[in-house]
């Protein structure tokens, strides 16, 4: 078997686990201790989507997509097709180096849609990534192997607390902070 080769810069960095856990809170108590590239939390755009319906590329450091390029990859992208089977409504564009919300309010599938978009983007362009997620889906295995096939560093960080109930709480909380909600039977209660 051929030894892999991994250039430092080409480091991905993946906080797994259920939602409430403190993967955020973990990453903003080591982030300024390493260098973890750019940061992906699907939340984070949702909530920046909603406050001012855009998102910048630089803030990210990707070069931008074509709007054209763009609605084609999103128009066939798994995330899209739940979506809309499941009657959510998807309207996001590109213009002048951003990401534009076409409508008011964003929702969980449009910020996972673009943060994917975005983690795939980061992986062309080489750059070093870290990104939250509660692996819920097999496309972040997948990320992974991809990723390794590349050249990169990959690093799996699984954080949890001692009872699903804890989460639930976490979650009721951060929603009173303007957070997002999630079902209870998300974290298998």
């Amino acid at each position: 078997m051929k030894k892999q080769s991994y250039k430092k810069d080409k480091r991905l960095r993946i906080f797994a686990g259920p939602n409430g856990s403190g993967k955020t809170t973990i990453l903003e108590q080591i982030d300024y201790q390493f260098d973890i590239g750019t940061y992906i939390n699907a939340d984070e755009i949702e909530k920046i989507l909603n406050d001012h319906r855009q998102i910048s590329f630089d803030y990210f450091g990707i070069e931008s997509f074509s709007n054209y390029n763009f609605q084609r990859k999103i128009k066939t992208h798994p995330l899209f097709v739940k979506a809309t089977s499941e009657g959510y409504h998807i309207d996001l564009s590109v213009k002048n180096n951003n990401f534009l919300i076409n409508k008011d309010g964003s929702h969980s599938y449009e910020a996972a849609l673009l943060a994917d978009l975005i983690r795939h983007k980061l992986l062309a362009e080489k750059k070093k990534i870290t990104f939250e997620t509660v692996m819920s889906h097999h496309s972040k295995i997948d990320f992974l192997k991809k990723a390794k096939s590349r050249g990169y560093q990959n690093y799996l960080y699984y954080v949890s607390t001692e009872s699903p109930l804890i989460n639930v709480e976490r979650v009721k909380q951060r929603v009173k902070l303007g957070g997002h909600p999630v079902s209870p039977k998300k974290n298998k209660i």
